[in-house]
């Protein structure tokens, strides 16, 4: 009884620090470790660690880009190495690990599809950085099959020649083992998840954007969704969440009319790209704007890609 006060009282010092409730957490779980090694070696008859009152993690709130902003972010990125990167995560919602574990097989140009079956994280592994690479997703939920939209083929069929010209130029310099990746670096390693966010970072703070993470792509993605009233299970299959609580969280922006799918939320990016200018869309009010949406809903060339993208299974 008297240890469990001591280490209550050290949590609450912990906290009256100031220390961020994960990293109280985290602290709390590398006692529970010493004390359930102390255990199995029988110098302690139970982990009183396990005593302790749980921790309530701090709910984050992502931030996210509008439609407008994106669209400035798609433009800005063109002259940057982390390009491809950035609009697949928009576009589709994808984690970090999900980019850049994505593999041309992956891509069924002939059925348009896209599939998120593998992924690549980094790890610190006996002392050694490495690579750690995995044939299933976070969940079995984020295991799904995606839309292949005509603008994400051109721009995949754009890296392969891009890819093509990197290895004539870097010759026997090349590597070669990453070949089956979409998501390279000039001279053919794989990127890294670190190398991905950093340099993100970086672009919006010296290009003056709004700050926000990597993964706040997903919350943009979730975000728009939720605007253009997409049913909340759809985003959730989207997004390959497990629990639809987590896709509930995005629903406090507007959830009344539920008409467009995903398919035509992205069709709706494909025909602004195309059809209108990224500054005046950037300069836009969010009336205008609206006005825009409107216009683009009633539009014979905008009715034709409702009428090919409604085909496709999500």
């Amino acid at each position: 009884m008297f240890l469990l006060q001591i280490f209550t009282g050290y949590i609450e010092y912990l906290f009256n620090e100031g220390l961020k409730t994960n990293t109280v957490k985290h602290q709390r779980s590398i006692l529970s470790c010493v004390f359930s090694r102390a255990v199995e070696q029988e110098l302690l008859e139970y982990n009183l660690i396990n005593n302790l009152k749980p921790i309530k993690s701090d709910q984050y709130i992502g931030k996210f880009y509008k439609h407008d902003e994106l669209l400035h972010l798609f433009e800005i990125v063109k002259e940057t190495t982390i390009r491809l990167e950035v609009i697949l995560a928009a576009v589709y919602g994808l984690r970090r690990e999900e980019v850049l574990g994505l593999k041309w097989d992956a891509i069924d140009f002939k059925g348009k599809t896209v599939t998120i079956r593998h992924t690549v994280q980094r790890f610190k592994i006996n002392g050694k950085t490495q690579f750690v690479f995995k044939d299933k997703t976070k969940s079995q939920s984020s295991y799904r099959t995606l839309p292949l939209f005509n603008f994400i083929e051109d721009l995949l069929n754009e890296y392969k020649e891009i890819y093509a010209e990197y290895k004539k130029i870097f010759g026997n310099m090349y590597n070669n083992e990453y070949s089956d990746y979409i998501c390279l670096m000039p001279n053919g390693e794989l990127m890294k998840p670190g190398y991905l966010s950093h340099t993100f970072a970086k672009v919006l703070e010296d290009n003056e954007l709004k700050h926000i993470r990597l993964h706040d792509l997903r919350h943009s993605c979730a975000t728009l969704l939720i605007q253009n009233k997409v049913p909340v299970k759809d985003i959730q299959i989207w997004l390959g969440h497990s629990n639809i609580q987590t896709t509930m969280i995005y629903t406090h922006m507007d959830e009344t009319n539920k008409e467009i799918s995903a398919q035509v939320l992205i069709a709706k990016f494909q025909y602004i790209l195309a059809n209108y200018n990224e500054k005046e869309l950037y300069e836009m009010k969010d009336e205008s704007l609206n006005n825009l949406y409107e216009d683009i809903n009633e539009s014979a060339g905008f009715q034709d890609i409702k009428k090919v993208v409604a085909t496709t299974t999500v």
